[in-house]
């Protein structure tokens, strides 16, 4: 299945959050082709996870 997470993607707490329920919907639904526009890298993820 193919699908396209359509949410906020311009501040950081945008794309954190898309990543957080990208990786929660991928959990979820393991064959799943997900887009997420704008895609922050992993050492970007924990940067901003230790600064929240």
């Amino acid at each position: 299945m193919k699908a396209y997470l359509a949410n906020g993607l311009f501040s950081l707490g945008d794309r954190l959050v898309n990543e957080q329920l990208a990786a929660a919907i991928r959990e979820a639904v393991p064959d799943i082709a997900l887009y997420v526009r704008r895609r922050m890298m992993p050492s970007m993820i924990n940067r901003l996870t230790r600064i929240v």
